[in-house]
């Protein structure tokens, strides 16, 4: 709601999309890790095939989220100040990093995705501060001020 009159609904509505789509999948994605673990607790195989869904609705739900992510920072970076520090750290933090963790051999995959997890919560931490500082302000007055 804050971002709606710097960005154009087009671009809201993939955005949200993505991330609507993002929670979607992780609560899938939770669910089946919890059947797959009580399975393996009462003697059951995991199959490959339900290992290979997993990594696919992970896979999903990560690109989704780089997607809603990158497009939404857009709308931070025209915030100015705080939101540019964000904007950035979204763009040239978790984006790439995220990306990374897809390419590079699994074994020296945990730092890629521990930097990734940690530009995320920062940006998040950030934008929770931003807007908890600037409640009273909406977005389209900072647009214009701009």
């Amino acid at each position: 709601m804050r971002l709606r009159t710097l960005l154009s609904p087009v671009t809201i509505a993939v955005a949200l999309g993505a991330l609507l789509l993002t929670s979607l999948l992780d609560a899938l994605e939770n669910h089946h890790i919890l059947m797959m673990l009580h399975a393996f607790v009462h003697g059951a195989p995991i199959s490959v095939d339900e290992l290979q869904w997993q990594m696919v609705a992970s896979n999903l739900k990560f690109h989704a989220s780089y997607v809603g992510v990158f497009l939404f920072a857009f709308g931070f970076y025209r915030l100015g100040g705080l939101g540019r520090v964000i904007a950035w750290l979204l763009w040239f933090g978790y984006v790439p990093l995220g990306m990374i963790t897809f390419v590079v051999p699994f074994e020296i995959v945990a730092p890629f995705a521990l930097a990734r997890t940690a530009f995320f919560v920062l940006g998040f931490a950030l934008g929770g501060i931003y807007f908890l500082r600037d409640k009273e302000t909406p977005a389209a007055t900072v647009a214009a001020a701009q």
